[in-house]
């Protein structure tokens, strides 16, 4: 298997450093291609772990029309020049938080547009849809059955431990096999000539990334596939006694939950409703059926959530933060300059809006003089409390120091031991046929988010400040593709990661 990793490359933005209002920089894509690839081609997987699109800053419009140029880059198609081959056979793409729209669509799409197409009754959202790729020899039996044949109902899929069903298309398994990936593909382009809508977790508009101008057909049939997962990816890589390299799971992960605002719908409404959260079953017998959702402890971390449920509590205020923003016509304006100012500590503006409220409020809604006063004194001692916040704001982009927050490390921490119960599920359904074989606990984490490269550095990355249930964790970071000033130069802090199963683990930053 060969593959290679980036995030953060916030297509839309004009501050992109490899597509920036429809123009490709062809050096620095030579440079991320030549990181990438390391000498052969074409990789198996290109992983993109989160914030590839930028629906915070720019329209959809703006969005697809600048990373289309990097996808049929990606394709081997660059105006100008001659077409050559794609340089990977798939991609997998791991949504964050500015383009976490994307893995909502997915799911809508499976799960609920393409149910009512077929006149059936949508099913639950999935939520969190995890992928494994497993580079050792053998994969397990089970995987090998469902690779066969897909579960005819939803009664035969196997489920987590929470009762949500995973799908085998939500898995990702070693070019080595390449049966499964010449057959799938086979198989999705089928069903699209045939308009036989599957629930399929791949080949959903994504997959239209490298499509030609106004194509209903792929722009080439060797265009790489579009797989998604979301949060997390785990790539399992096997022992190598003659390199000296133990078997690991290395968590793949965008890592926006590590950041207090994109974790606050989660941890606040578990703050707040831990006692009443409860999921409706059905009803059985003429009773209605609740089931709590899981909630853990730890002595360390505190409370938390399985990655679904918590990716379901975050969602709303995901949405509305970075897709609800972006899109919010003259707003977008407003709340971007207002954004700008909280990033440079900038109170002013973000103070006039808290002043001018309380009276818009009592227009709105005919309050009175009573609560028209009380919402004007709320609003002066709230004042002085967000200008201190806002002064003291730390952004996570560019804070080289932000595993060493304490507050940082709980939710990462935390993170880490949903990761380990979703681990659990996989190992109990997929892998229970063979104890030695079951995915270990990660030991690795690649992730992005704060645009602060980590490089493989010998393997040593950044130590995690400390254990998490006696598992000490190295992190890396793929920084990111914005620009910025540098002793006079335009810079990216980007660094390109590239796995194979010959040579292991190297990164080669990318300015």
């Amino acid at each position: 298997m060969r593959l290679a990793i980036i995030s953060d490359t916030h297509f839309g933005d004009p501050a992109c450093g490899l597509v920036s209002r429809g123009v490709l920089n062809h050096d620095r894509f030579t440079d991320f291609k030549e990181a990438a690839l390391q000498g052969e081609e074409p990789l198996d997987f290109l992983v993109l772990v989160g914030d590839v699109f930028d629906f915070a800053i720019a329209s959809y419009e703006e969005a697809y029309d600048n990373a289309k140029v990097f996808f049929r880059a990606v394709n081997g198609e660059i105006k100008g020049k001659e077409k050559q081959s794609p340089m990977a056979r798939q991609v997998i793409y791991v949504p964050g938080n500015h383009d976490g729209d994307f893995a909502h669509l997915v799911d809508y799409e499976v799960n609920v547009i393409k149910k009512i197409r077929k006149c059936q009754s949508p099913l639950p959202l999935d939520r969190s849809m995890p992928g494994v790729l497993d580079d050792r020899e053998d994969t397990p039996k089970k995987m090998q059955a469902l690779r066969a044949e897909e579960p005819k109902d939803e009664a035969s899929t196997p489920a987590f431990s929470d009762g949500r069903a995973i799908k085998p298309h939500s898995f990702f398994w070693p070019k080595r096999k390449p049966l499964w990936f010449k057959d799938e593909k086979a198989r999705m382009d089928k069903a699209a000539q045939s308009k036989d809508l599957k629930d399929m977790r791949d080949g959903i508009f994504l997959d239209r990334l490298f499509c030609k101008e106004g194509s209903e057909q792929a722009a080439d049939p060797e265009a790489p596939k579009v797989w998604v997962c979301y949060p997390n990816l785990y790539l399992i890589t096997p022992k190598n006694e003659n390199k000296g390299r133990d078997e690991e799971c290395v968590l793949i992960t965008h890592g926006h939950y590590f950041e207090t605002f994109w974790a606050l719908g989660g941890q606040v409404g578990l703050d707040l409703t831990s006692d009443d959260i409860r999921n409706f079953k059905g009803v059985v017998n003429g009773k209605e059926m609740w089931e709590r959702p899981k909630v853990y402890w730890d002595g360390d971390y505190g409370i938390y959530l399985g990655q679904a449920d918590s990716a379901g509590m975050n969602f709303p205020l995901n949405q509305l933060s970075c897709t609800g923003v972006g899109q919010a016509a003259p707003l977008t304006k407003v709340v971007r300059d207002v954004q700008k100012d909280v990033k440079k500590n900038y109170p002013d503006r973000l103070d006039k809006y808290i002043k001018r409220l309380p009276g818009s409020l009592t227009q709105r809604f005919d309050l009175g003089l009573i609560a028209s006063a009380v919402l004007k004194t709320a609003a002066t001692a709230v004042r002085p409390l967000v200008r201190n916040a806002v002064k003291n704001y730390k952004d996570a982009r560019g804070n080289a120091e932000f595993l060493k927050d304490e507050q940082n490390q709980i939710r990462v921490g935390s993170y880490y031991l949903s990761c380990l119960q979703e681990i659990e599920a996989v190992n109990n359904q997929f892998y229970d046929d063979d104890e030695k074989r079951k995915i270990l606990p990660p030991k690795r984490m690649i992730w992005g988010h704060t645009h602060e490269p980590t490089g493989w550095n010998g393997g040593n990355g950044l130590p995690f400040p400390k254990p998490i249930q006696g598992n000490h964790l190295k992190t890396h970071n793929c920084g990111g593709w914005l620009e910025k000033m540098v002793d006079g130069k335009k810079e990216t802090p980007a660094e390109v990661f590239h796995y194979s199963t010959d040579k292991g683990f190297c990164s080669t930053r990318v300015k």
